[in-house]
């Protein structure tokens, strides 16, 4: 009988190693896609969808866990690798925006923050899409609810540190009107794996055309 648990025992733990062995290999080849796809067009979509089944492989793969549990790890500030980069996500880069450097810093209040270089009439400004999220059970909802940049950021400050000085009353942003897209708009984004590392998104939105991927990393 003891021999017999033994070996149910080393059984599972054979299988909970291979499904951990899966997952690893799966998130690692999700983030060399989205490394190589960086920064560049996807008109056809083909770039997205790819790497779309890979998520939703993942997904699959993955212990059943409630969305409360998978949100666990998005606060922080996270610089996206691979995902839309105009507003429509559309596959086309977005004129005078660098694509390197966009970022998402959410805040543990239940707030949100989009800061991403943006070239305008030959000079640099920093845009602020700020907004708000709850988590509901079956994905995280973002509402949009300013949107606008900032004219001047302190010297040697990280993109992606600014939302602290705003919060803080250090900056203030120029915001646009109300009715300014996105703002208004929910956005859907269904939380498949984040650690302290990678953070690995399905996103919808009302104004995509498609579904959308978020590939991002820990700052």
């Amino acid at each position: 009988m003891r021999t017999l648990v033994l070996a149910v025992l080393l059984s599972l733990l054979s299988l909970t190693a291979l499904a951990q062995t899966r997952t690893t290999k799966l998130i690692n080849t999700i983030v060399e896609k989205a490394r190589l796809f960086e920064a560049t067009e996807d008109l056809d979509g083909k770039k997205t969808n790819e790497i779309l089944a890979l998520l939703e492989e993942l997904d699959r793969a993955l212990p059943e866990r409630s969305m409360q549990e998978r949100a666990q790890n998005i606060v922080g500030p996270w610089r996206q690798i691979f995902g839309p980069y105009t507003g429509t996500n559309d596959g086309r880069l977005q004129r005078g925006m660098d694509p390197r450097q966009i970022y998402q810093i959410v805040l543990p209040e239940g707030r949100f923050y989009n800061i991403t270089r943006l070239g305008i009439a030959g000079r640099f400004v920093t845009g602020v899409l700020q907004g708000s999220y709850t988590v509901t059970d079956t994905h995280v909802a973002a509402l949009f609810e300013n949107n606008g940049f900032l004219t001047r950021t302190p010297r040697d400050t990280d993109l992606f540190a600014l939302p602290e000085l705003i919060e803080r009353g250090e900056l203030s942003p120029v915001y646009l009107p109300r009715n300014f897209p996105p703002v208004g708009e929910l956005g859907q984004l269904y939380e498949v794996y984040a650690d302290q590392r990678y953070r690995l998104i399905i996103g919808r939105s009302p104004s995509f055309k498609r579904t959308a991927v978020y590939v991002m990393e820990a700052m």
